[in-house]
């Protein structure tokens, strides 16, 4: 962390402002391990893990000490039972909510529709009690999913939709300390905001309470569907979501 901060000041201090910035502390999580909703690793000759630093080479692994508990079961799983049906698969991406529900993504060519089912109905029983919401496999260009793409979230009082394709902060118990600090610097201020990068309205719909009016700018289209969906379903009416590059907005 301190050294996050050194690296934020140095910038802040190279860009030429005409009113100084204010600089904020630096949120610590406050679990340093088993934390983490999401993570990437690729497959090479049989086997699963993370690239070797400056490689493309594998480091596999059965488990990881920063995944939650849901997301290890689907690694064991991935590394053990269920390698043998992965022909052709190079990536895998899991993703997974506080809940304990899963979504499994694959990347690679060759997963008939036939391949699909029968991958999902073997994780799914193969996992229980964690539960596999869906399936989502990328195979040339070309998206298929079985069961749902889709995850809930409660971020304090609020329960969102997020895709397979939108991102959402991997740090589970940092939700409510980001939303609740970035909620503590607006109170008082003025009324009126814009938010960049929004996503797919984790702080949005926090903000939508406290403001007037809010626009919000976010460039990727799934995080875009996501957004209305979940201001749609929390009927908020102030805010408006532009689709679109915030350089180019």
């Amino acid at each position: 962390i301190r050294h996050k901060t050194e690296i934020a000041n140095e910038f802040i201090g190279q860009v030429r402002q005409e009113e100084p910035f204010t600089s904020y502390p630096i949120l610590s999580s406050p679990s340093p391990l088993h934390y983490r909703l999401r993570a990437q690793l690729a497959i090479q000759n049989g086997q699963i893990g993370f690239y070797q630093k400056r490689s493309h080479a594998i480091v596999p692994i059965m488990t990881c000490p920063l995944l939650a508990t849901p997301l290890n079961a689907a690694l064991a799983f991935l590394a053990g039972d269920g390698m043998a049906a992965l022909t052709g698969i190079s990536e895998v991406e899991i993703q997974g909510n506080d809940t304990g529900e899963l979504l499994i993504v694959l990347i690679g060519q060759g997963f008939s529709h036939d391949k699909r089912r029968s991958f999902f109905k073997l994780a799914t029983a193969a996992l229980s009690p964690v539960s596999l919401r869906g399936l989502i496999v990328y195979d040339r260009g070309k998206r298929f999913c079985v069961g749902d793409n889709t995850l809930t979230y409660t971020v304090r009082n609020k329960t969102m939709r997020v895709s397979d394709s939108s991102f959402i902060q991997t740090n589970r118990p940092m939700h409510n300390l980001l939303v609740e600090a970035v909620l503590g610097w607006v109170e008082g201020e003025h009324n009126r905001w814009l938010e960049l990068h929004a996503g797919m309205g984790m702080f949005t719909l926090h903000l939508a309470e406290q403001a007037e009016s809010l626009t919000s700018i976010e460039a990727d289209s799934e995080a875009v569907k996501d957004a209305r969906f979940n201001l749609a379903a929390a009927g908020i009416k102030n805010v408006q979501l532009v689709p679109g590059h915030t350089e180019r907005r």
